[in-house]
């Protein structure tokens, strides 16, 4: 009995993680970047290292290790950083937490991290927007921050050409602009950490 009582657990984990999950739904769009700054604790560049996973009860976790090579924002000593999700998968046993995103082994860029040492179903700000991938275009030594799931930021870093703008203002696919504009949904992080430490010396005052 006590094999299907478990397994009857984590049936209701996991449906309470999605149905709070869904509740929230709307604490997880439409961030600002100064928003994202302001309710960040910690920010930094680095580079995912790891992923284990690990139950503790009924519930399943990811933790990943952060390689940080530079803080932009928050405890400047911390040179690695374990960050705690809830879900995944632990021998024949998985959870999974609607709207839930992992950032990938391997995966570099900004992270912004609402609070290093609070557990929470996810440890970055706004889930998926508290990460921005860099892009290393081959023969360019600029790295760049890929922007294609933000149009918002996208906006703010647009050229001068008026018809990139007319373009996305009338809806066009993101392949046809691509395909005109190649560089448009990229931005040099150089810039971007820049930006962030304005924003997080500002905080400061």
């Amino acid at each position: 009995m006590s094999k299907p009582q478990s397994l009857y657990g984590i049936v209701l984990a996991v449906f309470t993680l999605l149905c709070w999950s869904l509740s929230q739904g709307t604490v997880l769009t439409d961030y600002s970047l100064d928003e994202l700054i302001g309710q960040s604790s910690l920010i930094v560049e680095g580079e995912v290292l790891s992923h284990t996973e690990s139950r503790d009860a009924e519930l399943i976790y990811t933790t990943i290790e952060l390689q940080i090579d530079e803080v932009l924002k928050g405890d400047s000593a911390l040179t690695r950083l374990p960050l705690k999700f809830i879900g995944g998968g632990a021998g024949s046993v998985s959870v999974e937490v609607s709207g839930q995103f992992i950032p990938g082994v391997g995966k570099r860029g900004v992270f912004f991290i609402s609070d290093p040492y609070l557990d929470q179903v996810n440890p970055l700000t706004g889930w998926y927007q508290g990460f921005f991938r860099e892009l290393q275009i081959p023969g360019d030594p600029v790295v760049y921050l890929d922007l294609h799931e933000r149009p918002d930021l996208i906006l703010v870093n647009l050229p001068t050409d008026p018809m990139l703008k007319k373009l996305l203002g009338l809806g066009v696919s993101e392949a046809d602009i691509a395909a005109r504009f190649p560089a448009y949904q990229r931005f040099p992080a150089a810039d971007f950490k820049d930006y962030i430490r304005f924003q997080a010396r500002q905080e400061g005052r």
